[in-house]
């Protein structure tokens, strides 16, 4: 993986004058699930991959020395983002760590509203993909922050922005989720509520986007839709990997102009052949310690909603699943984060877990 190499993604030829409804929370809905994408088509031919399929970001630019990148080969870290509409917003913000050598990929999810430091106007990560410095690729500002603030390498990023959500999921022929109690979500295509659940469900595009943006029900609020995002995230991946090569090759069709990546034709090829090789027991989903409040932090001047990370929680969290082989561990103190709030009775979010075992004790 050379150094100092990195893609923005230019997402102006889609055309979203005419599209009304907020993405910001389904696209990444399918964020795990774009490295396993990325793998059956990999291993679904050589065509699609000839034809560079996820090739829409910019071309290589200077300036990204000071990028943070995974210094053992049998480790892999994927950045992956959701874009919202004004393409300055990342709402939706994973690190993968693919293990080559165990054979495991596990993910982290860091909330939207997570303080981050008074540098970005708002103290939000989500914010920090528009605030890159002058000349400064977008991507590579966040990869920066991911870097300093939560002591995370990045190898490579993908990017989505998925408007064809629902036809993505209905190409799947939906997608099972064992839903612990009845939603009613809104329809926004019929601008209507419906009613989904309770127990084992498949939900069609428009169920799932109901789903996956649904908040106003949960006590947590946005944790509480962390917590329900990850039941999606688990049926997704469990669908994806039930289905054919071919099966999913056609899946990823529906999707392939919504991503961008840095990666190579023989990157991605080379990362399938190792993702194919992997069980569901193998991938694990855990979301970053901490907890919300409303905050004024120093050096801003509005009071927000803030998700702030638990230190002490979140390196033993980060050195048990995601730093497999490196002689040092993790401390507090390496992460240029300030931790606003103190742990509460909301600090603990239900735990993560590998994708075969979420959900199964909620019916």
């Amino acid at each position: 993986m050379a150094k100092g190499s990195g893609r923005d993604v230019d997402l102006s030829s889609f055309s979203r004058r005419n599209r009304k409804q907020n993405w910001k929370l389904i696209v990444g809905n399918i964020a795990l699930s774009v490295v396993l994408v990325i793998s059956s088509l990999a291993l679904g031919g050589m065509t699609l991959l000839n034809s560079r399929f996820f090739d829409h970001g910019e071309s290589e630019i200077p300036g990204l020395e000071d990028i943070k990148k995974g210094d053992n080969e049998n480790v892999t870290y994927f950045l992956v983002a959701g874009l919202d509409l004004s393409e300055n917003l990342t709402d939706i913000i994973m690190v993968v760590c693919f293990d080559h050598l165990r054979g495991t990929a596990n993910i982290l999810q860091i909330p939207r509203d997570t303080f981050v430091g008074s540098d970005v106007p708002t103290g939000k990560i989500n914010a920090v993909y528009g605030h890159a410095r002058k000349g400064e690729v977008k991507i590579n500002a966040l990869i920066r922050k991911i870097n300093s603030a939560f002591g995370l390498p990045v190898d490579h990023y993908v990017t989505i922005d998925i408007p064809g959500f629902r036809e993505l999921v209905d190409a799947l022929g939906g997608v099972e989720v064992n839903m612990p109690k009845k939603l009613t979500v809104e329809d926004s295509v019929h601008k209507k509520n419906i009613v989904i659940g309770p127990g084992k469900v498949t939900l069609n595009g428009i169920q799932a986007e109901g789903f996956v943006r649904h908040r106003k029900s949960y006590v947590k609020g946005d944790m509480g839709r962390v917590e329900a995002q990850r039941l999606f995230y688990a049926g997704f991946i469990k669908k994806l990997m039930g289905m054919s090569l071919s099966q999913m090759t056609k899946v990823a069709a529906a999707c392939y102009d919504n991503i961008g990546t840095d990666m190579t034709n023989g990157q991605i090829l080379s990362y399938a052949q190792l993702a194919q090789k992997m069980d569901l027991e193998d991938i694990r989903i855990e979301a970053m310690p901490g907890h919300s409040d409303y905050a004024i932090p120093e050096g801003l001047h509005q009071r927000l909603s803030y998700y702030s990370m638990h230190k002490q929680q979140y390196v033993d969290l980060i050195n048990r699943y995601f730093l497999p082989y490196e002689k040092y561990e993790l401390l507090p103190s390496d992460l240029d984060i300030v931790e606003l709030f103190e742990p509460n009775e909301w600090t603990d979010i239900d735990e993560g877990g590998s994708i075969d075992t979420i959900g199964e004790d909620d019916e």
